[in-house]
C-alpha cells in the first residue's frame, strides 16, 4: 500500500488541482461512470462507499468518519483507496485513503478558490485546523497570492501546532491565531473543515462578509450545518464541486429551503470552464462535498506519474 508520505513524494497539491481542472476542460462526467455512493451512518459515525469508473480506470474508496477520532489521538477519518484496470478489475494499486481525501478535496476547494475569488486575494481564514485545514492552505497557495493565514480551532493546542507546522514549511508566508470574528473581518477567503451541527462563523453582517468566498468543506451529512442561516440567505454567488451535496449537506438543503434554486449554483464543471472572477459583490460560497470521481482522478494522477 501506497502510505501518506509515499503519495507526497509523487504528487504535489498542483499535480491534483490540474489532474481534475483538466478532466472538467476536457471530458464530462457524462462520461463517467459515478454510482451513487453508499451512506451509513451509526450513531456519530458514517461509513462512505465510493465506486467510479473512467477512462481506463476503477476506483473504490472505503472512507469511513468518526468525529469522536480527534479526542482519541485518530484522524476523523479512516479510509483507503483501490485503484483498477477497469477491463480485467486487477487491482493495480491500494492506497492510503486519508490521504488521497485530503488531496483531492484540497484540490477541488482550490478550483473553488480558482475560479470565485479574486486575483487580488492574499489572506486566508482557516476554520478547523486537522488534515482538510492544511490541504486547503497548500491549495489555496496554489490557487492565489496568499501572504498571510489566520487559524482559528476550538482547540487552541491543536492551532498552535497548524501554526508551527506553517512557519517551518512555508516561512514565507504570516501567520497568526486569532477570534472568530477577526478572522472574518481581515480574510479575503474563509475555508471551514468542521464537522458541525451548528454554525461556525458568524451570522451575516454586509461590511464583514462582502467581497469574501466562503469555501465550506465539513459538512456532508443533513445533520451537519457550518454556515449560519443568514448568510445562506445572503449569498449572491453559489458554487459546488458535485450535484448530490444539493441533498447531501445540511448547509446546502437548508439553503434549498431559504429559496435557493440548484439553477442558481455553478458546477464545478461550468467554473471550470469560465473565467476567473475579477470582482465579487456580496458574499460568494463555494461548497464541497466530494465525489468519488475526484478519487479516481486522484489516485490515477499518483499511479500514472509513478508508472512513467
Amino acid at each position: 500500500m501506497l502510505t501518506e508520505s509515499q503519495i507526497n513524494d509523487k504528487v504535489t497539491m498542483e499535480d491534483v488541482m490540474s489532474a481534475i481542472e483538466h478532466f472538467y476542460q476536457t471530458s464530462s462526467v457524462e462520461e463517467a461512470l459515478i454510482p451513487e455512493r453508499m451512506h451509513i451512518e451509526d450513531k456519530e459515525n458514517t461509513a462512505l462507499l465510493m465506486p467510479a469508473f473512467h477512462g481506463n480506470y476503477h476506483a473504490t474508496k472505503l472512507a469511513n468518519v468518526a468525529p469522536g477520532n480527534p479526542e482519541r489521538g485518530l484522524s476523523t477519518i479512516q479510509a483507503l483507496v483501490i485503484l483498477a484496470d477497469r477491463q480485467t478489475l486487477q487491482t493495480l494499486e491500494i492506497m492510503d485513503g486519508n490521504t488521497i481525501t485530503a488531496l483531492k478535496t484540497g484540490a477541488v476547494g482550490g478550483l473553488g478558490m480558482k475560479y470565485m475569488a479574486t486575483a487580488e486575494s492574499k489572506t486566508l481564514g482557516i476554520v478547523g485546523t486537522g488534515i482538510q485545514g492544511w490541504s486547503h492552505l497548500e491549495a489555496a497557495l496554489v490557487a492565489r497570492p496568499i501572504q498571510k493565514v489566520i487559524l482559528y480551532n476550538r482547540t487552541k493546542e491543536k492551532a498552535v501546532n497548524f501554526k508551527h507546522k506553517i512557519e517551518e514549511k512555508y516561512p514565507e508566508v504570516a501567520v497568526c491565531i486569532s477570534s472568530l470574528e477577526n478572522l472574518i473581518e481581515k480574510a479575503d477567503i474563509i475555508v471551514t473543515t468542521t464537522t458541525s451541527k451548528t454554525s461556525v462563523i458568524p451570522e451575516y453582517d454586509e461590511k464583514l462578509y462582502k467581497g469574501k468566498l466562503i469555501v465550506g468543506v465539513g459538512s456532508f451529512r443533513p445533520d451537519m450545518q457550518e454556515i449560519p442561516d443568514s448568510l445562506l440567505h445572503a449569498c449572491m454567488h453559489w458554487g459546488i464541486d458535485s450535484p448530490t451535496g444539493l441533498k447531501e449537506s445540511g448547509d446546502m438543503i437548508r439553503a434549498g429551503q431559504l429559496g435557493l434554486s440548484k439553477d442558481d449554483v455553478m458546477s464545478l464543471d461550468a467554473l471550470c470552464n469560465s473565467d476567473e472572477r475579477k470582482t465579487i459583490t456580496g458574499v460568494s460560497i463555494f461548497k464541497s462535498v466530494g465525489m468519488s470521481l475526484f478519487d479516481l482522478l486522484t489516485a490515477q494522477a499518483i499511479y500514472e506519474k509513478e508508472n512513467n
